[in-house]
């Protein structure tokens, strides 16, 4: 598991919003529909992240954090301040 440093979280993406195929095969792009955000739950807090903790479900913009991926799924690594919303 991924441990983030600093006033870094790891968000897991949700892998119902990534790209979609056509049933043409065509791969259609996350990034050219109308969604402008990313949902994906938290993975991993550093210690000194106090607004979200692990199990949070989150918005992000699309274009924030860095993206890696791991034999479980795809995740981004973000900044505390590039979380838009927590939802409830």
């Amino acid at each position: 598991m991924l441990k983030p440093k600093g006033d870094r979280v790891i968000m897991k993406k949700d892998p119902d919003k990534e790209d979609a195929m056509l049933s043409s095969g065509i791969v259609v792009p996350k990034a050219i529909t109308t969604e402008k955000v990313i949902n994906g739950v938290i993975a991993s807090v550093s210690d000194t992240v106090t607004s979200v903790s692990i199990g949070d479900r989150v918005l992000v913009s699309m274009f924030a954090g860095t993206e890696v991926e791991q034999e479980d799924g795809k995740y981004l690594i973000l900044k505390e301040h590039e979380l838009l919303a927590i939802v409830e």
